[in-house]
């Protein structure tokens, strides 16, 4: 019986794990500086997974916008009275809201 188990790992390590799996590589696991165990694809990775696409990390300019807006908001609901987070403001950012 198969069964599918789902790892959190940084995107550049899970990259490295699919590129080894896609060439049929047996994949030695380490930790604490000894091997832990191998696994091997049984199966072509493409068939499993779709591409990672993982977002450029925002530039200088375009972090300072977006502090400029936390800010801005923030002043105007202090200004009505009402209380905001910044999960919520950066919510209305990606949203396009000013």
């Amino acid at each position: 019986m198969n069964k599918r188990v789902t790892i959190e790992l940084p995107a550049e390590i899970a990259r490295a794990v699919i590129a080894a799996a896609e060439s049929g590589a047996e994949i030695a696991l380490t930790g604490d500086g000894r091997e832990l165990g191998t696994v091997t694809a049984t199966a072509p990775a493409p068939a499993q997974h779709a591409p990672l696409e993982i977002p450029p990390a925002p530039d200088a300019a375009e972090m300072e916008r977006r502090r400029v807006a936390i800010e801005r908001m923030r002043a105007r609901s202090d200004a009505m009275g009402a209380s905001v987070t910044t999960d919520e403001i950066l919510a209305w950012i990606r949203e396009g809201r000013r």
